[in-house]
């Protein structure tokens, strides 16, 4: 039997115009596929383990990206509008499951849609008084319960790569914090023939802010493609990084969490001089530029010191006391945000330079110091030595 999973999430991406796209991924989970990520250590929050005879059965994997634009997401339950769009028309007696998802509160919206083969049909779900009834209950398919969690870590698997190719296809900087409380927000649906369940599943996998652009959906696409095909490494850097970048509501975690990306992008034991230097001249483009990033680097680093040595507690609206610098942790933060995808797209094309096939890390080191250096260089000499006409 076809059957259709559809997860409907809050989204952090924003545009100037209102924005609904469809991303087909399929191609993408072939290649996951062949290089059997599932084995993977790291993985992204999985609820249970992926079996590759499951995996065999999904024939499209696609995400839809809609973002709030002239108030689009304050019209009165649009978020019901674009789930009735997917599965179609909801009974009444369900429809307090849509209520309890916190769809109504959101910006933007990203849908993760799946579509398999299963011989285990849906479970069925009940009017609202009779859901917590142990007759209820009774009716329940657990397979069909484990079912739904394999969907559920092959969707956050490919929303984490979905996401991680969005921040580096979009690396946005703001200038404001997020106050709001952050409410967990989602709402899955299997739909099978004219059969529909409904499950409350929250998830923040998408809720960091992105500014998105239509004329770099075709920058989004290859970024994915080529991501894809190295998904399947033990990239820590990218773990922490998606990690620091998970939600909307920054605390001091997240810094450190940036922070720690950093240090993680090079091999142990490197001083924290070598980075900085390392980070200025990978990201600067101009002497006072590389100043700029060696200067805020001293800061963060500085700043993570005291927190985890000192017992300092800092909040993202403080300053940290320094004469080279003004910046608040969260005015930092967004420049680290930065600084990080630029050194993690530097590494990732390093890494297919390099074309080491058992490489399993992102690694930076103090060679690149000398191997950009002298490139400098040497394009410099090159340049001031060109016959003159």
């Amino acid at each position: 039997m076809v059957q259709t999973f559809y997860w409907f999430l809050p989204s952090g991406a924003f545009s100037t115009i209102h924005i609904n796209e469809e991303f087909n991924l399929t191609q993408l989970l072939t290649i996951l596929i062949k290089n059997e990520f599932w084995k993977r250590k790291i993985n992204y929050e999985r609820e249970a383990d992926i079996s590759s005879k499951f995996l065999s059965q999904i024939s499209s994997v696609k995400v839809k990206l809609i973002t709030n634009s002239q108030g689009v997401f304050t019209q009165t339950d649009y978020y019901k509008e674009l789930i009735k769009r997917n599965i179609g028309n909801i009974s009444k007696n369900y429809e307090y499951l849509l209520d309890r998802s916190h769809l109504s509160s959101i910006d933007s919206m990203t849908i993760l849609e799946i579509q398999y083969t299963s011989k285990i049909k849906p479970n069925k779900n009940t009017k609202k008084s009779n859901e917590n009834s142990a007759e209820y209950f009774s009716t329940l398919n657990y397979d069909a319960y484990k079912e739904i969690l394999q969907l559920i870590s092959i969707a956050r698997e490919i929303g984490s790569l979905f996401m991680f190719c969005m921040h580096l296809t979009y690396p946005t900087r703001l200038s404001w914090i997020v106050k709001n409380k952050e409410i967990g927000s989602g709402l899955i649906a299997i739909k099978a023939n004219k059969a529909k369940y409904l499950q409350v599943e929250y998830d923040n996998m998408f809720i960091h802010k992105v500014l998105i652009e239509r004329d770099r959906f075709k920058q989004l696409t290859d970024t994915l493609v080529l991501i894809s095909t190295i998904w399947h490494k033990e990239f820590w850097s990218v773990h922490r990084y998606l990690k620091a970048l998970s939600t909307e509501n920054l605390k001091t975690d997240n810094f450190l969490d940036l922070v720690i990306t950093i240090e993680s992008l090079f091999p142990n034991n490197t001083s924290v001089d070598t980075i900085r230097t390392a980070a200025g001249i990978i990201i600067g483009n101009s002497f006072s530029s590389a100043q700029e990033v060696d200067k805020n680097l001293k800061q963060a680093f500085a700043i993570r010191n005291e927190i985890v040595h000192g017992g300092i507690t800092y909040s993202l609206t403080d300053k940290y006391n320094s004469k080279e610098t003004n910046l608040t942790l969260m005015e930092l933060f967004w420049e680290l945000k930065v600084y990080v995808t630029l050194l993690i797209i530097y590494a990732i094309d390093k890494f297919f330079e390099d074309n080491q096939p058992t490489q399993n890390n992102l690694r930076i080191s103090h060679n690149d110091i000398f191997a950009l250096h002298f490139k400098k260089r040497e394009n410099i000499v090159y340049k001031n030595n060109q016959p003159k006409h």
